[in-house]
C-alpha cells in the first residue's frame, strides 16, 4: 500500500463514495452508493485559495469535480472492503482518542511500513479479531475556571 494515497489525495489515487453523491460537485453529478473512482487531475479554481479541486473518473464512467472534504482515500484498492482488508493485514497497532464523554476524537491505525491510516473505517472489530493491539486514551474533561 503506497503512503501517498493512504491519507492523501493525488493523481492516480483511488477514492470511495460510501453513501454515493447526489447532484454533487461543480458539475452536479450523481454517483451511486458504494462507488470507487480514480483521481485524474487536480487544479485550483482560484489562485488566492489553497484548496485544490479533484477531477474524479468514477468506476461508473462518470466524471466529476470535488473538493477534498467529500472524498475518502482508499489507496490503490478497488473497493472500501478491499481497502479494509489491506489495512487489517498490514496493521501493527491502533491508537484511539476518546473525549471526556466517550466520543471518538481521533483514530490512527499504524501499518508495518510505518505509514498510518487516519480514521477507523469501521475496522475496530476486525482489528480486535486479528489481535492487533488497540491503545485507547481518554481525554480528560477540562475544569471550568471561574
Amino acid at each position: 500500500m503506497s503512503g501517498r494515497c493512504i491519507n492523501g489525495l493525488d493523481v492516480g489515487c483511488r477514492v470511495w463514495a460510501e453513501c454515493g453523491l447526489h447532484e454533487h460537485g461543480h458539475d452536479k453529478v450523481s454517483v451511486p452508493p458504494k462507488t470507487g473512482g480514480t483521481i485524474i487531475s487536480t487544479w485550483k479554481e482560484f489562485y488566492t485559495i489553497d484548496q485544490l479541486l479533484y477531477t474524479i473518473n468514477w468506476d461508473t464512467g462518470q466524471r466529476s469535480i470535488h473538493y477534498s472534504n467529500t472524498l475518502c482515500p482508499i489507496a490503490s484498492a478497488r473497493t472500501l472492503t478491499e481497502f479494509g482488508d489491506l489495512v487489517v493485514a498490514q496493521a501493527t497497532r491502533c491508537e484511539i482518542a476518546l473525549g471526556p464523554l466517550g466520543g471518538l476524537r481521533s483514530a490512527k491505525i499504524i501499518l508495518q511500513n510505518g505509514d498510518w491510516v487516519d480514521g477507523m473505517y469501521g475496522l475496530q472489530a476486525r482489528l480486535e479479531a486479528a489481535n492487533i493491539p488497540i491503545q485507547i486514551e481518554r481525554i480528560p474533561r477540562r475544569s471550568r475556571s471561574g
